[in-house]
């Protein structure tokens, strides 16, 4: 249950809260969100793979696994 509660936290961060502030960065919000296409895309892809998949494998922890203990 840690590790599920973990990953929607990491989740909510890493897509909503973090996905947001970089298509403001861009200029890619909306009225409804925001939609992140071309070169940003691939950025930000490369940073939700980085952040899920790197940080675990540079022995850090994500926010999620911080706030949780695990």
């Amino acid at each position: 249950m840690k590790k599920f509660l973990a990953f929607v936290i990491d989740f909510i961060l890493a897509f909503g809260v973090i996905g947001y502030l970089f298509a403001s960065l861009f200029g890619m919000t909306e009225e409804g969100g925001f939609n992140i296409t071309g070169v940003p895309a691939i950025i930000f892809t490369v940073w939700i793979v980085f952040y899920f998949w790197g940080m675990g494998k540079l022995g850090k922890k994500t926010v999620g696994k911080l706030v949780m203990k695990i």
